[in-house]
Order: structure tokens, then C-alpha cells, then sequence
């Protein structure tokens, strides 16, 4: 798929952003990477005790229980919505933060993992332009990630967050698609 128009914020709003967590003493550096080069993380906090062997296998897990499927529908009919960098630990290239919207565009963007999952791109009339990069915030290690995901999750706390994430340590209750799954047990 072709790169997306108007992707991203404007490199000078990438610039201010940088500067501002600098000047609040949080290192980071946004830039661009390919959604191949990008590493799913080994202790995502949404899947605890799993270990898996590769991307296809983590990518299956996701589909089946992380609603993987309704993401790439939704990027496919609206495009690729830059709006929050995915944060990204150098030097592993391991995505702490957003491993939902990583398998969605390592399905659309490989048709070899495709193949691996057994995956089939849904029929989306006139499907939006995928682009080549997206944007991500790269942080030293979780501990520096945490100033950028514990925001979103304060915020979401106050709306009844249930992320269980260790990297904001706010443990209020389980998952959203842990709930999802014991409430379709249930039927």
C-alpha cells in the first residue's frame, strides 16, 4: 500500500513536543520507523505470562482476543490516523506502548505474516493509502516511558481505566478484554 498523505504532525510540531519533554526533563526523540523494524513487547502488561515464539504467533493471540481485526478494518476505511506516536525503547525497537495499532500494521503491511496467521485483509471498498513509517517516540528504557503512558492513563483513570499496566501503576481492575472474554464466557 502507498504511503498516506498528510500522515504525522508537521515536523516543526514534532521539534516543539521534543523540546517541551526535554525542557520537563524526560528525554525523548520522535521520528519515523517502519512497522517491520518495530518489535512487539515481550512483557506486554495486557498479556501477561505468554510467551510467544514470533510475530505471527503473538499477531494470532492478538487477533483472537485483542480485537486486532476491528483495527485493521478501521484503518482501512479511514487510513492511518497519526496521532499518538507509539512509544518504542531504543535500542530493542520494542513497542511499550501500542502493540494493538503495531499488529494491526504489520498485517497490512506483510503479506508474509498474513500467510503466517492465516490472516485474510478484510474487503473494504475503496481502502485508504498505508503508510510506509509511522511515528514514534523512542524512550531509553520503561522507566522514561512511563512519563509519556502515564498521562493517558491517569486520564483514563478518571474515566475508570482498567489498563493493569505495570509501566503507570495505577492497578485498578482487570482488563478491558479480560472483561470482554469472561463476559462472553458467560453466554
Amino acid at each position: 500500500m502507498a504511503a498516506n498523505k498528510g500522515q504525522g504532525a508537521s515536523a516543526s510540531a514534532v521539534e516543539q513536543k521534543a523540546k517541551a519533554a526535554t525542557a520537563a526533563g524526560v528525554p525523548s526523540d520522535e521520528g519515523l520507523a517502519s512497522p517491520l523494524d518495530l518489535q512487539f513487547d515481550p512483557i506486554n502488561p495486557r498479556m501477561p505470562l505468554m510467551k510467544f515464539k514470533d510475530d505471527a504467533e503473538t499477531i494470532k493471540f492478538m487477533i483472537d482476543t485483542h480485537d486486532v481485526d476491528e483495527l485493521v478494518r478501521a484503518i482501512m476505511a479511514s487510513g492511518w490516523l497519526d496521532y499518538e506516536p507509539l512509544i518504542v525503547e531504543r535500542p530493542t525497537n520494542y513497542v511499550l506502548e501500542g502493540n494493538r495499532r503495531l499488529a494491526a500494521l504489520k498485517l497490512l503491511s506483510s503479506e508474509k505474516l498474513r500467510a503466517e496467521t492465516g490472516y485474510k485483509l478484510p474487503d473494504i471498498a475503496g481502502p485508504k493509502a498505508m503508510p510506509q513509517k509511522v511515528r514514534v517516540r523512542f524512550v531509553p528504557d520503561r522507566k522514561t516511558a512511563r512519563s509519556f503512558i502515564g498521562f493517558k492513563c491517569q486520564w483514563a483513570s478518571e474515566m475508570g481505566c482498567l489498563c493493569e499496566s505495570p509501566l503507570c501503576g495505577r492497578l485498578v481492575g482487570r482488563s478491558r478484554f479480560a472483561r470482554r472474554r469472561q463476559q462472553s464466557v458467560r453466554r
